[in-house]
């Protein structure tokens, strides 16, 4: 089935003392682009992840995003930046001495950004981690997976649709064709009539001749049928479980191909009206094609 490359999942799980979430979002890319951010103290599982994203999604751009929290993130454990303090406190004592000034340390001075009092980030136990990082991530890839799916079924639908209209301007337009011999053959009498002014005999094989000859040139039958191939392929890997986006892509040029001929054999109005609009509805379907994985 037809899978979305846009989606959102996110997952959550628990044990104590560790809680692990994964957010991962997903867009349309050519290619499979994962972007990755997780705790510097879990790095060595990013492989492993990455690994488990490109076995489900084989398209995209996706982004991932871990967390891992302890109960001792709370726990509210500091430190003395000693070196950074005792540099401080000589410019302090120089102050003093020097230039009679008397700063007094802040809170923004002890715990901001460039402090000399820091949090300890807990430490974390990787392998304990680990059992909970992979449920997680496969709590989330299933969530994306399902929602994949779902805006797929969607955009099935739609596409559907779309060729449906195409199958019935082809069947308007195949029935325009099969009588243009006679409209060519209308067309050259009136012609030659009005250059002669009836002065000259019309020869009546003469003018079949040159009708059947123009009828050939602009025949469009071959396209016809070709389109119908395009389109019956089309349905076949809409239905299929493969990737499908590559595949409608091609066929989606082959079918603006035999658009393109159409338009350029027509002599008849409501021929060129039926391609436009045939031509309108296949770049409607290239659109939605983008969003295919």
């Amino acid at each position: 089935m037809v899978s979305s490359m846009t989606a959102y999942a996110i997952a959550e799980r628990v044990e104590e003392p560790y809680r692990v979430s994964v957010e991962i979002r997903s867009y349309n890319s050519r290619y499979l682009d994962i972007h990755l951010k997780m705790p510097s103290a879990i790095s060595a599982w990013e492989e492993r992840v990455r690994n488990r994203i490109g076995d489900t999604v084989s398209r995209g751009r996706v982004e991932v995003r871990v967390l891992v929290q302890s109960e001792a993130d709370t726990a509210g454990v500091f430190e003395i930046d000693a070196p950074r303090a005792r540099m401080i406190q000589n410019i302090v004592a120089d102050l003093r001495k020097g230039y009679d000034m008397d700063p007094r340390p802040t809170l923004d001075f002890l715990f901001g950004s460039s402090g000399v009092i820091r949090s300890v980030p807990p430490e974390i136990d990787t392998e304990a981690c680990r059992e909970l990082l992979d449920r997680c991530t496969n709590d989330a890839l299933s969530q994306l997976v399902e929602m994949r799916r779902r805006e797929g079924e969607a955009l099935r639908l739609d596409m559907e649709g779309r060729l449906a209209a195409i199958e019935r301007g082809l069947e308007r337009v195949e029935g325009r064709a099969e009588g243009m011999v006679a409209v060519y053959h209308r067309r050259l009498a009136e012609r030659i009539g009005e250059l002669t002014e009836g002065t000259v005999e019309i020869d009546p094989s003469r003018i079949a001749q040159e009708a059947a000859f123009l009828a050939d040139r602009s025949d469009i039958s071959e396209e016809i049928v070709r389109t119908r191939s395009h389109i019956a392929q089309f349905r076949d890997i809409l239905q299929s479980e493969e990737t499908a986006g590559r595949k409608l892509n091609f066929l989606l040029q082959e079918l603006n191909r035999e658009f393109n001929t159409m338009g350029s054999k027509s002599v008849d109005a409501a021929v060129t009206r039926e391609v436009v609009d045939m031509r309108s509805e296949a770049e409607k379907l290239r659109e939605q094609v983008q969003n295919i994985q």
